[in-house]
This record gives C-alpha cells, structure tokens and sequence, in this order.
C-alpha cells in the first residue's frame, strides 16, 4: 500500500495525547465510579468498567486512525480513467539542498515541496512529467513520462543526501530542465521551480533568456517564512556558525520574482502548510495549462480511501453500541 499523500500520516501522532486524555478521563471515571458504588464492590465493578472503557477507546481510535489513513489517500493496483489529454509537458524543479530541510513551514519546506507537486500531478491529468533535483548541479532523475507511479516514486526519493555537490546552483537546476524538453514539440511547455530562494547562485542570466525565447514559461514555489529557522543536521543538532549561534535560514523570493517575471511565469509564496494555500497554487497552475478537448485512456493508482472511511464509520459505530450497553451490576 502506498499514499498520494504520505506526509499526512503524521497527524498519527496526534493520537498519542488522545490516549493519554482517554487513560487520565477513564481512571477519574472509574474513581467516580467506586465513590458512589462503594468500594466493597471494587473488584467486580472495575472489570466490567475497564472491559467496557477498553473497548470504546480501542473504536474510537481506531475510527480517528482510519479517518487519518485515508486523508493520506492510500492506493494500490491500477485502474483505467477516463481523461482530458493536455498537450503539455512539465518539468519539476526541486532546490534539495540542506535548507530546505527547515521546519518553518512544517513538516519541512521540501516535504512541503512535494505535496505541492504531488497535488499538481492528481489535478493536471494527461500530461508528461519529468523531474529535475539541484543543489551544487542540476540532475534529472525523470525524463518526461504520463507514468504516474514512476513519477510519485522520483518525488519520495528526493532529499539532500541524493546529490553530493555542495552549493544551490538554480542556473544548472533549469539548464538541465529545459534540456528535458523535446527539441522539436509544439507541446506546452512548463517548469515548476519550488525553493526557498536562498543562497541560489549561477549564471542565471542566460539561462533565463534561452527559456524566454523557447515559450518555456517558469512558475516559481517559494517556500519558507521571513523569520525562518535553523537548518538542521544529523539527529537534534544544527548547522552553526564559528560563533556557535545557529544558522538562520530565510525565504528569499527576490530572485524568484525575477526568474517568474522574464519567463512569463508566476509566483507564489507558501508560508504555511494551510491546505488552502496549496490549492491556490495547484488552480492557478492548473488554469495556465490549455486543455485539449479529446479524451483518451490512461491508468491510474487505485484510490482506495472509501474503504478507511467505511471502516472509521464501522468503528465509530462499536463503540456507541458499546457505550450503549448496560454493564453495571443491578444495586
């Protein structure tokens, strides 16, 4: 089983506090329950209370958890759908560097990243994908595809570790995508460029003069906030100074601007993780891609979300037909 969007299923973790308030609320219950009943009743009470307490807090997390599965909108096999064919190819520009891996917009700026792309990918149907990853150089690691699956997996490999070239070049990032552009195509052409904008080096004039004069329009993802954070290292520690203060890592989007504005692109600044935020991003992306009106066939992950939700509601409704029963001893 694999999710569209994986990064959801960290709101699980939510369910540690849960627990703990339902353990702390079932033994003030249970307290209640022997000071009115007596105490010389304790044994007998107790196990049909903690029997009943268990299993109403056994469905209910079990519904919570099953309603968290499938925001994170598990699939698995492959199903035939029915779509709109765009004449569009489309590169993924992704700045992996260690900046990105900051938690000011959480859980990280590059998680953000790819929850952004993967968003576009299940809302622009029918095109072809590719992606391109930089730090000190620009690599592709996915020639144009309408393969989702291969697409999604290029997408969850990414991070810092995948290149080893020191720096955060973005003239090499989008020399190397528009290299994966079809030399002769009278397809759209698009770059998707998602970063924090700090530190970007390069010679990023001519780069942007060749894409102008390809029709290559360049939309750039700005991620991060103007306060920042510290950039994290090998388990809790981070980047420091010689001083020893840490390093502070911002959203730059000046240069952003810049490679959105000559390219005919737009730019977007995504500061939080709002779902909201998002969705304007993934439309108005959405809204500069034509639409061609033939249909075609293509194959697609098996959503299979229904199913959880099915199962939270089976849960749910355990537990109020166990809350419902009579467990206490006749006085």
């Amino acid at each position: 089983m694999k999710f569209i969007f994986p990064v959801r299923l960290w709101f699980l973790l939510a369910l540690a506090p849960v627990l703990l308030f339902l353990v702390w609320r079932s033994y003030r219950r249970l307290e209640e329950l022997l000071r009115l009943k007596g105490r010389d009743r304790k044994e007998h009470l107790v196990s049909r209370f903690l029997v009943r307490e268990f299993l109403v807090q056994v469905f209910l997390l079990l519904g919570i958890a099953g309603l968290l599965v499938a925001y994170a909108e598990p699939f698995w096999g492959m199903e035939p759908e029915t779509v709109k064919r765009r004449n569009a190819d489309i590169v993924v520009l992704f700045d992996i560097s260690r900046s990105m891996l900051v938690r000011d917009v959480p859980p990280s700026r590059l998680d953000v990243a790819k929850e952004i792309a993967l968003m576009l990918v299940s809302r622009i149907s029918g095109a072809r994908w590719g992606v391109v990853a930089f730090k000190g150089k620009g690599e592709l690691l996915l020639p144009l595809t309408p393969d989702l699956l291969g697409l999604e997996d290029a997408i969850g490999l990414l991070s810092p570790v995948l290149l080893r070239s020191p720096g955060t070049d973005v003239a090499s990032g989008l020399s190397r995508a528009l290299e994966a552009f079809p030399e002769q195509s009278n397809r759209q052409r698009l770059v998707i460029l998602l970063s924090d904008g700090e530190a970007l080096t390069g010679e990023i004039g001519p780069v942007l003069e060749l894409a102008r004069n390809l029709g290559v329009a360049v939309h750039t993802v700005g991620i991060g906030t103007e306060s920042g954070g510290p950039v994290p290292l090998e388990g809790e520690e981070v980047l420091k100074k010689p001083s020893g203060e840490p390093v502070i890592s911002r959203l730059d989007a000046s240069l952003l601007k810049r490679i959105a504005e000559i390219t005919g692109g737009r730019f977007f600044s995504v500061e939080n993780a709002e779902g909201q935020t998002f969705q304007h991003v993934v439309s108005t992306i959405e809204e500069t891609i034509a639409r061609e009106e033939r249909e075609g066939i293509r194959l697609v992950p098996a959503r299979r979300y229904p199913l959880f939700v099915g199962l939270s509601f089976l849960a749910f409704s355990l537990m109020l037909l166990v809350r419902g029963w009579r467990w206490e001893v006749e006085s």
